[in-house]
């Protein structure tokens, strides 16, 4: 594989550094590197701003920011756009890109669920997750109790950007075997 050597200068790795929070000079440097590339072959010819910063904005997420989902908030705070601007941005994203919304909320969740805090007796768990993955989380507990996987319902509460969940033993196991069958497909 060949490699490449760039030279940025401190004034665009502090800004990558502030925006980011930390240093993401050699994978932001690939993404946009891939662009050009696409761009040069013609596999990739955006026509229009809005499809630009949109595509660009789903590479950062699906390459860079692999802890998080796109949301009106974030794209807002992360690339300084006007709330209306990023609920666009996001519409486009979930209409063009909606597996990559699904398997985000099925990773997170399931991250959130292997980091839980028990307590001392291991008798609850409470797991936070963001308030992107509610949806998913609360339709996946319904179902369960549906099909008879759990005896009872468990509904979150908000805790400041995330939604709070205070699950007991029995629910922790049958939801995170759920989500780990569901990274799976």
């Amino acid at each position: 594989m060949p490699t490449v050597k760039i030279q940025i200068s401190e004034d665009t790795s502090r800004i990558l550094k502030s925006v980011f929070q930390e240093d993401i000079t050699t994978d932001f440097a690939s993404a946009a590197f891939q662009e050009w590339v696409a761009w040069l072959d013609g596999s990739r010819r955006i026509m229009s701003t809005t499809e630009l910063e949109t595509e660009r904005i789903y590479i950062i997420y699906n390459q860079i920011l692999k802890n998080s989902i796109p949301s009106a908030g974030s794209i807002g705070q992360i690339f300084n756009l006007p709330l209306g601007r990023s609920q666009y941005i996001v519409r486009n994203l979930k209409y063009k890109y909606p597996q990559f919304f699904r398997k985000r909320k099925i990773i997170l969740i399931t991250q959130a669920l292997e980091n839980g805090n028990w307590t001392a007796d291991k008798s609850a768990c409470v797991v936070e997750i963001s308030v992107e993955c509610q949806d998913l989380l609360d339709r996946t507990i319904k179902g369960l109790v549906a099909n008879e996987k759990l005896r009872s319902e468990v509904r979150g509460s908000v805790v400041f950007d995330n939604i709070r969940y205070e699950l007991g033993s029995g629910h922790h196991k049958v939801l995170l075997n759920e989500f780990m069958e569901m990274q799976n497909f």
